[in-house]
């Protein structure tokens, strides 16, 4: 019988599933967009706030303590939000999120009393911190081992992203059309991307047998002695990181910076972290877990320490990028180590307890660098914070002891 010369139709995809794994699901696409501009939102009003109560004559501690309660916010809301994620729809609790944080800044437009400030801003925060444990948990789901730091990456860079455009948005709206106009503008961007929230679907399964069956593990099964390190060593990488940057924008306007210099002076931390975080969340599919977080609490200690010796924008700048690095670095090893060990039936509350422990170090963080300044002055609140940064740094090696080398496998006992 003669051979057949019709080419025979191959499926690819099944011969090489790796070509899979590096399409980018729609709603990861959705998920993107709908993180950076809510953070692109949280960070404009991050700047828009500090010097509206500067201007108020609000004191060092009152200006830091709308920091502290942003994270409040977040520590209440992160494992909240995560819990819901696990049961709800997401798609209807991202529109929810995205219709209540604009509602919950349109007041500012008033320009209010600081104590309504201060309030609005808990509240904002409670609300939009929901993004990052639903969209992690979705992400994760629609991921398998090859793809989930890549995946989980995409989404941390979006939200470093946001902080990239409104920092510049706002200082450059606010030199050019005051406070009330550039809260309205900043007020209407959760409005614009709602259209594309309806490509998240409700709820997505596990991508592959083995994270279905993950599915049937109990919290027994899910936490564990160097998690309990993790955590912690998240919480005062936190406090000290938010701890200098609740002042930061009063500390560079000391030495004359102008509100559109500080704006860009802002964006090279979360510029830095976005490219970290799409190098770190391809690199931690690849290499060692443990590597990769314990590069980004080691960094970070230069940031405060840069700090204290700035006086110019470039030193300013220069200060953001060891924060952008480590961020880039520890979020994307944690996040792709969780989506990698914890059942997920429990990832979304596991993801919500992370940004739940940064809530906790955010909430005390500012308020601790608002006392150190009122009492000692901005160099030895540089100093503390350094410290603090380095006991984080020896919680991570305690709490990536059970990392094995290989990505690709769980943590040892």
């Amino acid at each position: 019988m003669a051979r057949s010369t019709v080419p025979l139709r191959v499926n690819r995809s099944k011969r090489n599933p790796q070509l899979v794994s590096r399409r980018i699901d729609p709603a990861v696409k959705a998920l993107v967009l709908a993180a950076t501009i809510l953070l692109t939102l949280e960070a404009a009003l991050a700047l828009l706030v500090q010097l509206y109560l500067k201007d108020l004559g609000a004191s060092p501690l009152l200006i830091s303590l709308s920091g502290s309660l942003t994270w409040a916010g977040i520590l209440l809301a992160s494992p909240i939000w995560g819990g819901l994620g696990d049961r709800y729809s997401s798609r209807w609790l991202v529109i929810w999120i995205f219709l209540g944080t604009s509602l919950a800044t349109v007041p500012l437009v008033g320009l209010l009393a600081a104590p309504v400030i201060l309030v609005l801003g808990t509240v904002r925060s409670f609300l939009a911190i929901g993004i990052a444990p639903i969209g992690m948990r979705l992400i994760s789901a629609l991921s398998t081992d090859a793809n989930r730091g890549r995946n989980l990456s995409f989404l941390s860079a979006a939200r470093a992203a946001g902080f990239v455009f409104g920092g510049m948005l706002a200082g450059y709206l606010l030199e050019r059309a005051g406070y009330r106009v550039t809260f309205f503008i900043v007020t209407m961007l959760p409005i614009l991307v709602i259209p594309a929230l309806f490509r998240v679907p409700h709820q997505a399964a596990a991508s592959n047998n083995a994270d279905k069956n993950q599915s049937q593990g109990s919290w027994r099964d899910v936490w564990t002695r160097q998690l309990t390190f993790l955590y912690s060593a998240v919480m005062l990488r936190q406090l000290a990181t938010t701890g200098v940057g609740a002042l930061a924008y009063v500390y560079m306007s000391s030495h004359a910076l102008s509100s559109s210099v500080m704006g860009i002076v802002g964006a090279v931390n979360p510029a830095v972290a976005v490219l970290a975080t799409l190098v770190f969340g391809n690199l931690v599919d690849r290499m060692s877990r443990k590597t990769v977080i314990v590069f980004g609490f080691a960094i970070v200690i230069l940031y405060p320490l840069v700090y204290s010796l700035a006086r110019t924008p470039f030193l300013f700048a220069v200060a953001g990028i060891p924060l952008g690095l480590s961020f880039g670095a520890y979020y994307s090893g944690s996040t792709a180590h969780i989506g990698r060990i914890i059942p997920l039936a429990y990832q979304g509350t596991m993801f919500g307890l992370l940004d739940s422990c940064r809530g906790l170090g955010g909430l005390i963080g500012p308020v601790l660098a608002g006392t150190l300044v009122t009492i000692w002055g901005y160099h030895p609140m540089f100093m503390v914070m350094a410290g603090i940064m380095t006991l984080a740094l020896v919680l991570s090696v305690l709490g990536t002891r059970g990392i094995v080398d290989d990505s690709r496998n769980p943590v040892d006992g």
